[in-house]
């Protein structure tokens, strides 16, 4: 044990010891004082002046070591009132870092709780994935649904995203081997509304699919999630969902031969060749669009037509139209790009579009 003097606790028992001593040394005097004022009489005062002097200064030293030892007592005081504030304060920072101490504590064991629930939660999801990739390849339709179901679950829980794309390419493939069959097959129709919501949770196949219309008339139900489509042939109407407009915004997505009614079209991703578009609204067409598929009672009301030079011969267009038209409030915009420059100016619409008042002789779009 170290025997090293504390140098504050001696000071402070000095200062202690001298103020008690100097406040004694006060009432001594003070009581010889009066002793010898009122026992000797005021003759021995007025006799003995050389001692009533000497007195006076004993009365003013004991009244100034009085007044020292009233400071230094409450210099004592104030200075024990500082030492158990600091006391209470180092106490409260103890507690404070006990508690932070903890709270680091429960904060690894929520940590560590999360991660036993995360591994739960990922065995639970494979298991489901397994489950159904099962279901999904019996031959019984509810085994199917079921299986649908489950892979469903796949896509839209929340505890484990990694799970979502193999999910998603499952149910694609079973739409891509049995598209023909949606109209007929209630546990497509599940795909396709899974597929769907796959899509908004930012999943996705990893399926390309050509799908070939088994005759003219065959017609499309539209699917959203796939790598890429190709559609051949069949007619695709306005009563699809999700509409063309939304479909037209797929990667890598292209339809030939086919009858579209009623669409808002986007060529910009999309393409089209060798289709017909019936009644459909354009924002904007480009020559090569124009050139490879045909278009009758369609709207291009303030539609870009974008060309790669001026034409000053417009018959092709003629040949391509049937019946077309704009609002004359909505005139059509050309736009000529260039390798130089890019134009926008305006053309004789008249050679292949007609001008009308309003949108009443236009059927109702999506």
């Amino acid at each position: 044990m170290s025997m090293k003097p504390n140098l504050k606790t001696d000071e402070k028992t000095w200062q202690g010891c001298l103020g008690f001593v100097a406040m004694l040394f006060a009432i001594v005097v003070g009581v010889g004082s009066i002793i010898l004022s009122f026992g000797f009489g005021l003759s021995w005062a007025r006799v003995n002046k050389d001692h009533v002097a000497i007195l006076k200064d004993y009365l003013l030293i004991a009244a100034g070591l009085t007044t020292f030892a009233t400071i230094i007592w409450r210099g004592m005081m104030t200075d024990q009132q500082v030492r158990i504030q600091r006391e209470q304060v180092d106490t409260q920072i103890n507690q404070l870092e006990r508690q932070r101490e903890q709270v680091d504590q429960q904060r690894e064991q929520v940590e560590l709780l999360r991660r036993q629930i995360d591994s739960s939660n990922a065995a639970r999801y494979i298991d489901l994935l397994a489950e159904g990739t099962k279901l999904l390849e019996a031959e019984g339709a509810h085994q199917k649904i079921a299986g649908v179901a489950i892979l469903r679950e796949v896509i839209c829980g929340l505890d484990y995203e990694v799970l979502r794309n193999p999910a998603m390419t499952l149910i694609a493939s079973e739409w891509k081997e049995n598209y023909k069959s949606a109209a007929d097959l209630p546990y497509l129709k599940l795909i396709k509304d899974a597929l769907s919501e796959g899509i908004k949770l930012g999943a996705r196949s990893n399926i390309s699919a050509v799908f070939e219309a088994p005759n003219d008339n065959f017609e499309w139900v539209l699917v959203e999630g796939f790598a890429s489509q190709s559609y051949s042939g069949g007619i695709i109407t306005n009563e699809n969902r999700p509409h063309i407009s939304t479909i037209m915004q797929e990667p890598k997505i292209s339809f030939r031969n086919v009858k579209i009614y009623n669409g808002k079209i986007d060529t910009k991703e999309a393409t089209f060749s060798d289709c017909y578009f019936i009644k459909c609204r354009f924002k904007e067409i480009r020559i090569d669009d124009i050139n490879e598929n045909y278009f009758c009672d369609c709207d291009f009301s303030g539609c870009n037509f974008i060309f790669y030079e001026r034409f000053t011969d417009t018959s092709f267009i003629s040949a391509k139209f049937k019946n077309c038209y704009f609002i004359y409030e909505n005139i059509p915009s050309l736009i000529v790009l260039t390798s130089d420059e890019t134009e926008f100016t305006s053309m004789d619409w008249s050679s292949f579009l007609s001008a009308r008042e309003s949108f009443d002789d236009f059927m109702n779009v999506d």
